[in-house]
């Protein structure tokens, strides 16, 4: 019976089933009744849902989602634009990831890499995309990159050209930032002009997307951008703002509106005398700042947010810019931008004058995180979430310390909040809805420990507090993972869970090498170590034709091997 009245209950409720049951109680369902097992395996869609709800849309997450993508359709031997993904074996295969993490269950790949010397290497590790490590190679100056799913194997290291330049341009790249989905590095020239180049993890080459440029954000394909950000006062040839395709499917669009902050979109304290007025203005024309970031973004739409501060008042914007993809005109490909929300909180800052170097960071796809620096007390810190989602209006912030459940310092207003405590973000859980800031100990630095505190991003208020190793660096795994780099002696890179405060297990042979920084870390690998000494170039079998082409195309004389770890399980044959 309850097998046949199932087929007359809504999709939705399945998804709530699964949302809200355990494993092992789906798994009755399944065994129990034939058409819930049907209905579990083949509603695609269903799993779809299931897995966006369980898994947040921030950059580790997509890092994963990629990197498992390439992989179905190197299994498969397709373009990734072509496979289709199983949502049921991906929700299986992320949280097995996780799980690996937890336990160190990991294959170790590694690749040969040619050395001027039999000691130290010259190279560092720069970073992971989903398909491949980055190589920074000390003596060319220049960055490299080897298959990042091979074992054992010989590769070249493959450079990262810039395509359209000539060999004699193809110089240092000063940043390597892999931000979700693309890769974004500057460059200069020889004639000395800097370079933004960005490209998709899956290509083995770079686009020259924009000169004279400054990363502000990424988000998936969008990179946003300002030109000739510095010490440059606005003009119609000054300083100007970009968003870019990284799969160039649109041109680069210029933000126009981002360049005045208009004074007169806000109905600002009417209280204020004219030279209060005058100096509000002054303050808020200041045309060089960057202070936005990308909120969310899909195939033809992407949602920034712009902030700004002054004396007394805290504004924001939400701006829409959509492309048209229907036609194959270029003229009609281009960006079309709009103003969603415009909002201010009056009195933002309390008792102090005024916030200094205002950053802001997409939080989700309602609420975004600001931070700032007190004007006359720059060790001190600001820290503010404001939902800007319908935001706009007027917001008077209240000292709400006093209320149940809230902590001293938290001060809140018609958007969100406020707080003037001494503290820094520390990770982001999205599927927790969960701000985590770290504080030095107050107990002085004889005490190893930084004081972590969960915050609720809604209200700002205090979900859990603990002490957890004091570190330096953290890079954001998955789910409530993070690593930890350290100076506690050989532990000085620890797998952390930052929502039970606990330390997972220590990293020992990780931390052994010498370049301990979060570049050697993803959601999917983690840079493991050098082989200690080099060998000189031989006719072995595991060295071959590879170590004779390295010979002859960089002059070297010996090879060693790197090593990484790859955590995500086998997925061949996990594509629909």
């Amino acid at each position: 019976m309850l097998a046949v009245n199932s087929l007359w209950l809504p999709k939705e409720l399945w998804l709530l089933v699964l949302l809200y049951c355990d494993a092992y109680t789906a798994l009755r369902l399944c065994v129990a009744s034939r058409v819930f097992r049907n209905m579990f395996a083949n509603m695609q869609e269903m799993w779809r849902q299931h897995y966006h709800a369980t898994f947040a849309d921030d950059a580790s997450e997509r890092f994963w989602l990629a990197t498992y993508c390439l992989r179905l359709a190197e299994s498969a031997k397709v373009d990734a634009k072509h496979t289709e993904i199983d949502w049921r074996r991906a929700l299986a295969a992320r949280k097995q990831t996780e799980i690996n993490w937890r336990l160190g269950c990991s294959t170790r790949r590694s690749n040969l890499v040619p050395e001027s010397k039999c000691a130290s290497s010259d190279w560092t590790a720069a970073g992971f995309t989903a398909c491949s490590l980055h190589l920074s190679n000390r003596l060319k100056d220049m960055m490299y990159r080897v298959p990042a799913t091979h074992t054992d194997a010989t590769h070249k290291p493959h450079l990262a050209w810039l395509n359209g330049a000539p060999p004699n341009s193809q110089d240092v790249a000063h940043e390597c930032s892999n931000g979700d989905c693309c890769v974004s590095q500057r460059v200069r020239m020889p004639h000395l002009n800097i370079y933004l180049r960005a490209c998709r993890l899956s290509r083995n080459s770079a686009e020259n997307l924009a000169g004279d440029a400054f990363v502000i954000g990424r988000h998936d394909r969008w990179v946003l951008v300002c030109q000739n950000a510095y010490n440059v006062p606005y003009s119609e040839d000054g300083p100007y703002w970009l968003l870019l395709d990284a799969n160039g499917t649109f041109p680069p669009c210029r933000l126009m509106r981002l360049h005045p902050f208009d004074y007169d979109e806000y109905g600002i304290d009417p209280a204020l005398d004219a030279g209060q007025e005058t100096a509000e203005r002054d303050t808020v024309f200041d045309t060089t700042y960057h202070n936005a970031c990308i909120v969310t973004s899909c195939n033809n739409r992407v949602v920034l947010c712009v902030v700004r501060g002054s004396r007394s008042i805290l504004y924001w914007k939400v701006y829409e810019v959509t492309f048209n993809d229907s036609s194959n005109a270029d003229a009609l490909k281009g960006g079309h931008m709009h103003t969603l929300y415009t909002g201010h909180c009056l009195d933002a800052w309390g008792t102090t004058r005024g916030i200094t170097d205002l950053e802001v960071y997409a939080v989700d796809k309602d609420h975004v995180y600001i931070r700032g620096n007190m004007f006359y007390y720059p060790v001190l810190t600001f820290h503010a979430v404001v939902n800007v989602t319908n935001s706009t209006g007027t917001g008077y912030s209240l000292d709400s310390s006093h209320a149940a459940g809230t902590r001293d310092g938290i001060r809140t207003f018609r958007h969100g909040w406020l707080d003037n405590t001494m503290q820094r973000l520390f990770a982001k859980l999205p599927h927790r809805r969960l701000l985590v800031m770290s504080r030095p100990s107050p107990l002085g630095p004889q005490v190893p420990f930084n004081r972590v505190s969960l915050l609720c991003w809604r209200t700002g208020a205090t979900v859990k507090s603990y002490l957890s190793p004091e570190w330096y660096s953290a890079r954001h795994i998955l789910g409530d993972l993070v690593l930890l780099i350290t100076r506690q002696g050989d532990g000085c890179l620890k797998l952390f869970d930052v929502f039970a405060g606990v330390t997972v297990r220590v990293l020992r042979d990780a931390s052994s090498h010498l370049y301990a920084s979060p570049d050697i870390a993803s959601p999917v690998y983690l840079f493991e170590s050098w082989q200690q000494d080099s060998e000189q170039h031989s006719d072995k079998e595991e060295h071959g034709a590879t170590a004779l082409a390295l010979k002859d195309e960089y002059g070297s004389q010996f090879v060693r091997r790197v090593f990484w770890l790859d955590f995500m399980p086998d997925v061949v044959g996990q594509g629909v």
